[in-house]
C-alpha cells in the first residue's frame, strides 16, 4: 500500500467509527499496536477508546458484550477493530475470526485490519500510519 492508500484506509475507518467508542483487539504479539491505536484516539481524536488482547479477552471481556434489551443502548456505542497479521498464530487468527463472528451475530459492528508488509517492522509502521490517519480524520470530524 502506498502512503496515499494508507490515508484513504484511515479515512474510511474513521467514517465507520464516527460517533462510536473504539475497542481495539489484537494478538499478544501486537498488543503495543492495539495500545497505540487507543492512545491515538485518546490524544488526537479526544475520544475514549479501549484495547485488549486475544486470547485473554475471550475469557472475560467478551461476556460484557452480551447484548440484551437492557444493555442495547450501551452496546450500540461501541465499534470493534480487530488487528491481525499473517505472522499471528493460527489459533489466534481462528479466535479473531470466531470473536468477530460472535460480535456480528450480536449486532456489534467491527472492522478488521490486516497487517500488510513483507517484514514485521513494515507491517507495524504501515498500521501505525493507518491509525494516525484514522485518529486525525476523527479529530477533524469532532472539532
Amino acid at each position: 500500500l502506498s502512503p496515499a492508500d494508507l490515508k484513504v484506509q484511515g479515512e474510511n475507518i474513521a467514517e465507520e467509527l464516527y460517533g462510536k467508542v473504539p475497542v481495539i483487539y489484537a494478538s499478544n504479539q501486537y498488543e503495543t499496536v492495539a495500545y497505540n491505536w487507543k492512545i491515538k484516539f485518546n490524544e488526537t481524536a479526544k475520544i475514549p477508546a479501549f484495547y485488549n488482547v486475544l486470547p485473554e479477552l475471550n475469557h472475560n471481556e467478551m461476556t460484557g458484550f452480551d447484548k440484551t434489551e437492557n444493555t442495547k443502548n450501551i452496546m450500540d456505542k461501541f465499534h470493534f477493530i480487530f488487528i491481525a497479521g499473517s505472522d499471528d498464530h493460527p489459533q489466534v487468527l481462528k479466535r479473531i475470526e470466531v470473536t468477530e463472528r460472535l460480535y456480528e451475530e450480536r449486532g456489534l459492528p467491527s472492522t478488521k485490519i490486516w497487517l500488510e508488509g513483507e517484514s514485521r517492522a513494515e507491517r507495524i509502521f504501515k498500521n501505525l500510519l493507518i491509525a494516525d490517519w484514522t485518529a486525525l480524520t476523527l479529530s477533524s470530524k469532532y472539532d
